[in-house]
């Protein structure tokens, strides 16, 4: 869902929102180690995600914009012959904002 509102000085300012659903098998993950040597790719099984975004981009001036972005997800492991059948990893969340200079 977004929604887009052009201000009276020409600048823009869009939202947009989005829900999300993945099923996927055999979910491939680089976990670090306390001995970086011992990092490796590990295979999590089957893993469903679900989660949210939303994002927010407004012109400040008419060479600089604003973009924050903020996500918030949940996997769950679902493989049934996985002996962690149903264990949760933890949440996963993430924000971010940023500005650009453009030349115009």
């Amino acid at each position: 869902m977004m929604y887009r509102h052009i201000k009276q000085n020409g600048g823009l300012v869009e939202i947009e929102f989005n829900g999300f659903y993945n099923q996927l098998k055999d979910m491939i993950r680089f976990t670090p180690d306390l001995i970086p040597t011992m990092a490796r790719y590990r295979n999590f099984g089957s893993v469903r995600t679900r989660g949210i975004e939303l994002d927010v981009k407004a012109d400040v001036c008419s060479s600089v914009y604003l973009l924050c972005q903020w996500n918030v997800s949940r996997p769950t492991r679902c493989a049934q012959n996985d002996s962690r059948h149903g264990s949760r990893k933890p949440h996963l969340s993430e924000a971010n904002t940023q500005y650009t200079l453009s030349n115009g």
